[in-house]
């Protein structure tokens, strides 16, 4: 245990200065107390000392991931350990949208005052965010629904706009919140790898979307779905998938479950007159990710934790180029269509390495073996069962981390008129803004490309 505690000092922990919860201080300190508590040696902790060498070790789930809120897709994300900053960060995202004061009260008079182009949920999260920031760069109006009134005020500061304080649940408010917009961008999702809480996500993700959507059927908006390429399946002979391809191949954990069942969802209100497009992102990076979501991994190889990357590999796209596939969807978009909104196809090792660079860290030495990594989720499960809460390390997230995830965006690309950008730029744009906003420490300064 020791050893554990001296490695986080050494990476950013001071000893006898937290000032956080006990289970944040250092994810590993909780888990070795319930492991004691069952009677295991101390020393059997080398064992998980030495998975955490080989990178795998945990994400923070913090109480308000049980919330909706925009969130890239983590779901193929590799798990490792996180820095001083961005445990703070998370603390103090934590708190704000823990006011339920806010989450109890209607809206800010300015909401209803007058019709927008553009109701965007999830504001606060990664693509919702970039979303409201494009549009209103475009000089369309927007009106924000967001959960918390001081999460609002500090993602969204300094930008003209309308908001509207509510949770899904509230069929009244989320119409009221609908009402006089032109198009609804649904960009709100519970996002949770692992085989718990399969009725929190059911109500979120897809009651919440069946209730946006009817509410934008009734205010005859264009409603576009931001949904996820979980929900798509992927092909057995491991090329890319299109949006004609069944499901399968996927772990049927509850977050491939409830992103499928909204996709039906939002079909079913298409049936009956919705002007509904669905998109489909895949692994995204880039700025203005607050929680954060699914800038962690690049957070956390930032940091140093990053000794062997999981065996799997991804498509890595640039957030604000979602963003602009989704403006795309809302001009050009078919109805009952859906757009995989694609990227880069990298393995993680080669990933890690682009961010290891960036950052000024020492790259990935290779690739976990499989049986490491399985043995990971296998001792999160049990872990799991101790302290009755799911930790993200989990089998989900490790098998989900050991699979290709690989998809092809050309109707996007050729009914949308969708690009993105090179990986580079993305990963050096992201790790700028992670420094700007103190979530990470620089090494040598804000990172430049070579030339």
């Amino acid at each position: 245990m020791e050893a554990v505690e001296t490695a986080f000092a050494g990476n950013g922990f001071q000893r006898g200065k937290r000032s956080l919860p006990a289970r944040l201080k250092s994810p590993f300190s909780f888990f070795f107390r319930h492991v004691k508590k069952i009677g295991l040696a101390k020393s059997h902790g080398t064992f998980f000392r030495s998975m955490i060498a080989a990178g795998c070790g945990r994400r923070i789930d913090r109480p308000s991931l049980k919330q909706t809120g925009s969130r890239g897709d983590p779901i193929m994300a590799p798990f490792s350990v996180t820095n001083e900053r961005f445990l703070l960060a998370a603390k103090l995202a934590a708190s704000e949208t823990s006011n339920t004061k806010s989450l109890s009260r209607a809206y800010h008079p300015a909401s209803l005052n007058s019709p927008v182009d553009c109701l965007v949920t999830g504001a606060t999260g990664l693509v919702g965010n970039n979303v409201v920031r494009l549009l209103l760069g475009r000089g369309q109006s927007v009106r924000a629904m967001v959960r918390s009134e001081t999460t609002c005020h500090r993602a969204l500061e300094g930008l003209r706009l309308q908001t509207a304080v509510g949770t899904l649940d509230n069929e009244r408010l989320v119409q009221q919140a609908v009402d006089g917009a032109s198009c609804v961008v649904h960009a709100a999702a519970m996002v949770h790898l692992g085989w718990r809480h399969l009725d929190e996500m059911r109500r979120a993700n897809i009651e919440g979307t069946r209730t946006m959507a009817r509410a934008a059927r009734r205010a005859g908006a264009k409603f576009i779905h931001v949904s996820s390429v979980d929900a798509i399946g992927l092909r057995p002979d491991g090329a890319p998938a299109d949006e004609a391809t069944p499901p399968g191949g996927l772990l049927e954990c509850p977050y491939v479950i409830t992103k499928r069942e909204a996709e039906a969802a939002v079909l079913s209100e298409v049936d009956q007159g919705l002007n509904a497009v669905i998109v489909n992102p895949v692994y995204m990076l880039g700025p203005w990710d607050w929680k954060p979501s699914s800038g962690r991994m690049l957070l956390e190889v930032g940091s140093g934790w990053g000794t062997f990357a999981p065996p799997g590999s991804n498509d890595f796209v640039d957030v604000r180029d979602v963003a602009e596939g989704i403006l795309a969807a809302m001009d050009r978009g078919q109805s009952g269509r859906r757009y995989i909104l694609g990227g880069q196809p990298l393995s993680y090792f080669e990933a890690w390495r682009v961010f290891a660079r960036v950052a000024g860290r020492m790259p990935p030495l290779g690739t976990a073996r499989p049986v490491v990594v399985r043995t990971a989720g296998w001792c999160g499960d049990l872990a799991s069962l101790c302290t009755r809460r799911e930790l993200p390390i989990n089998s989900a997230a490790t098998a989900m981390s050991m699979l290709s995830h690989h998809f092809s965006c050309a109707r996007a690309k050729a009914e949308l008129g969708y690009t993105y950008r090179p990986f580079e730029t993305t990963v050096s744009d992201a790790w700028n803004w992670f420094v700007d906003h103190s979530y990470a420490r620089p090494t040598r300064g804000r990172a430049v490309l070579a030339r």
